[in-house]
């Protein structure tokens, strides 16, 4: 179970759920509000399945939103799909950026980056991570050498 009183930075998870409650259902609040109120906390936030699952809402609401938020979340200097793997709504939030317009070479960079941290043990089939990374590099329509990158990495893909 979450401690919601844990704090980050400012804010207990409890009052960032209610922050961020309150940006999804403001009419008013625009991307760069958003993008102002989780600053430096981007990760942390992910991180806590209260306050992701708020996230996802958002992207839900707003897609566009994650194109921006994931572009942030590329400076931080830590793999991308750490961040997504601490709860359920990770997965989901991860999901509305893929399918963001992000750029074929940031696409490619989460591929090979996925590929990195799962593709180096010898019991694949085991990780949890698998059914995501065959998901992404079979059904991406963005990358044309989704099949060569598979093949390299031993992933049998269906044509």
């Amino acid at each position: 179970m979450e401690d919601n009183r844990k704090i980050i930075g400012h804010h207990t998870v409890d009052e960032w759920f209610i922050i961020l409650n309150s940006i999804m259902y403001d009419s008013d609040c625009g991307e760069n509000d958003f993008l102002g109120t989780t600053n430096n906390y981007e990760i942390e936030l992910i991180k806590e399945e209260k306050t992701c699952q708020v996230l996802s809402d958002i992207f839900y609401k707003k897609p566009k939103w994650a194109l921006r938020f994931f572009l942030v979340l590329k400076t931080r200097k830590q793999y991308i799909i750490d961040i997504f793997i601490f709860n359920e709504y990770g997965w989901e939030v991860f999901d509305y950026i893929w399918k963001s317009p992000i750029s074929n070479l940031d696409r490619l960079e989460i591929i090979k980056e996925i590929g990195v941290l799962n593709f180096t043990s010898t019991s694949v089939t085991s990780n949890e991570n698998f059914e995501l990374i065959c998901y992404i590099v079979e059904f991406d329509k963005y990358l044309g050498s989704k099949i060569n990158w598979a093949h390299q990495y031993g992933i049998k893909v269906s044509q």
